[in-house]
């Protein structure tokens, strides 16, 4: 059985409390160097093989009991998991080691759940255990004789944005942006203001954009050279040899002979991305996604 910490009250491994009945609980830490401890929250050594190597180069290890444990594992509305509370007893010194140091290092943790009932012997990973959670110690804390601190995925301590998909009809990426893979200098159109219209913010353009439709600019944007600034174009169409734009919005310096560059637009639809650029290979949605519901509008 694994040992209560300090005074927690019951609630806080309250995830824990009926899973001690058939699982215990494995936790691999380390360092940023490399080296590895492996602890356990029971009161037995525990011998596991056939770890992925990503996680035990080895494959093997021999977890070491040690008073140890971590809280529930929660997720957020779109069920990415917000990382979970490990705790240890500051009586155990083996442990303490660890973590009291990890303000100064990069700490990596894994948690293993094993099946109480193959505890007997070695356990065979790919059998009786599972990972449920990894990532980055952080956020280190004492109370009384329990040292705490939080285990977060190691995605949000990376400087950059985390991608994020949804499972839907149009493309989830930014036109010529990371996975759209469009070179924007290939799909530009430079012209002039030959009138501008402020009233209905429609302006039209000298020239037209070489054997395309003439919505060739719907949902694109141009950036004019005088404001340096961009403006969304809500839709376009031929005027005799030239091209008028309709814009999202006005800026007083649209004078007519200003000079800009046009962009081809994208509706972040599978017949844009293959119609017009050629690159259904790259389209990031899921265009045969439902979107009527059978149980409410029948099927049909």
């Amino acid at each position: 059985m694994s040992t209560t910490l300090g005074n927690q009250p019951p609630e806080y491994f309250g995830e824990e409390q009926s899973p001690h009945l058939s699982a215990a609980y494995a936790y691999v830490i380390q360092h940023d160097d490399g080296t590895q401890q492996y602890f356990t929250g029971t009161d037995q050594i525990i011998v596991m093989e056939n770890i992925p190597t990503a996680v035990v180069p080895a494959g093997t290890a021999t977890f070491l009991p040690g008073q140890i444990q971590h809280g529930k594992i929660t997720s957020n509305d779109r069920f990415e998991n917000r990382g979970v509370t490990m705790s240890i007893t500051s009586e155990d010194q083996r442990l303490r080691r660890f973590f009291t140091m990890a303000a100064a290092v990069k700490l990596k943790a894994w948690i293993i759940r094993i099946s109480q009932e193959r505890l007997e012997g070695t356990v065979d990973f790919t059998k009786n255990a599972l990972i449920v959670e990894s990532g980055i110690l952080a956020k280190f804390g004492f109370s009384g004789m329990v040292v705490s601190c939080e285990l977060t995925p190691e995605p949000y301590f990376v400087d950059r944005s985390i991608p994020r998909f949804f499972c839907e009809k149009t493309c989830n990426h930014p036109l010529y942006g990371p996975g759209c893979n469009l070179d924007k200098e290939d799909w530009k159109f430079a012209t002039k203001i030959l009138s501008v219209d402020r009233a209905e913010r429609l302006i039209v353009v000298e020239g037209q954009k070489a054997d395309v439709d003439e919505n060739w600019f719907q949902a694109g944007h141009f950036k004019h050279d005088v404001t340096k600034l961009f403006f969304a174009i809500a839709w376009s169409e031929h005027v005799g040899p030239d091209t008028r734009l309709k814009l999202a919005y006005w800026h007083p310096e649209l004078a007519i002979n200003s000079t800009l560059t046009a962009y081809a637009g994208c509706r972040h639809t599978v017949e844009d991305c293959a119609g017009k650029f050629e690159n259904e290979a790259n389209f990031g949605g899921f265009p045969f996604v439902p979107n009527r519901n059978p149980v409410t509008n029948g099927v049909g």
